[in-house]
Formats: structure tokens, C-alpha cells, sequence
């Protein structure tokens, strides 16, 4: 994970949504599938002031996955927005598919206008397919309170 990131708002387990027919199943993906247990899990922080972009006043969250085995296929996919008067404004998506990696992270950045406030909400979907099994996990958080856009974590500007 990035030295910038944010407070964790939550990890899960990747859930075990189907297996296709006459492939090969891997032993650790036909262990997790008879224990009901995950292979891979997915996180995802706050959305934060960046503390290395090389811009600054920037807002950014991560999105990580950390599998056990290495899957086949896996791919993160997010959202980041922002609160206003009239509901949730989008400001930038981004996805990202691996094939052969355990560990990887997704990063959504958007730049922010000085001394503005506001409530962010960031969205993931992780997908991995081990095996014949595909798991799969869904998240959604926003900042409890709004945050203050500055040039760097800890800034007053």
C-alpha cells in the first residue's frame, strides 16, 4: 500500500460467486470453496488529501486486493465522488485487470480547489478468478465529515 493512504474504512472477503464447468480447479481455491472461506480479499480507504502526489490539493483513495493464490484473471474497478446540494457529484472512475499478481491497488485521484469542503465518497469492485471459482466484492464509504482541500495532509493553506 502507498505511504499516502488513508484510514482504512474497510476490508472483505472476495465471496465465491460461481465456477464454470469442466476447467481446472487450483487446490487452494477448492480448499477456500469447502472451508466457505475467500481466497482474496479487497480494501478500501477514505477518500484523503494526497500526502505524494506530485500535485497538490489533490484527493485520493486506494483500492487494494490481496489474494492468497495467485488468480488467473482479477480486475478492481472504482468510483470517487463528491457530496452536493444536489446529491452525489462523479468525479473520476478508473479499473485496472491483472492476470498473475496476488497484490495490487488501484489508485482514483482528483484534484480539489483550495480551501473547499467537502464529503467524498469512493466505490470498488474486486473480481479474481482462481481456478473455476470467480470471487467477487462490492464497497461503498464516504468520509464521515467533510474535509478541507489543502496542499498536503496536516497543511493550514
Amino acid at each position: 500500500m502507498a505511504a499516502d493512504s488513508g484510514v482504512r474504512a474497510e476490508t472483505l472477503d472476495l465471496v465465491q460467486q460461481s465456477s464454470r464447468p469442466g476447467g481446472v480447479a487450483s487446490a487452494a481455491a477448492e480448499e477456500a470453496a469447502a472451508a466457505g472461506a475467500s481466497v482474496c480479499r479487497g480494501g478500501i480507504d477514505y477518500p484523503h488529501i494526497s500526502g505524494n502526489s506530485p500535485a497538490p490539493y489533490t484527493i485520493n483513495t486506494h483500492l487494494d486486493q490481496d489474494c492468497r493464490v495467485v488468480p488467473s484473471q482479477s480486475s478492481i474497478e472504482g468510483s470517487l465522488y463528491r457530496s452536493r446540494w444536489f446529491g452525489w457529484e462523479h468525479l473520476v472512475s478508473g479499473q485496472d485487470a491483472k492476470a498473475g499478481k496476488a497484490k495490487w491497488s488501484l489508485f482514483l485521484n482528483k484534484g480539489c480547489t483550495r480551501g473547499d469542503w467537502y464529503k467524498y465518497q469512493a466505490t470498488g469492485r474486486f473480481y479474481a478468478l482462481v481456478g473455476t471459482t470467480r470471487w467477487s466484492a462490492e464497497f461503498r464509504n464516504e468520509n464521515p465529515s467533510e474535509i478541507k482541500c489543502v496542499s498536503r495532509p496536516g497543511a493550514s493553506d
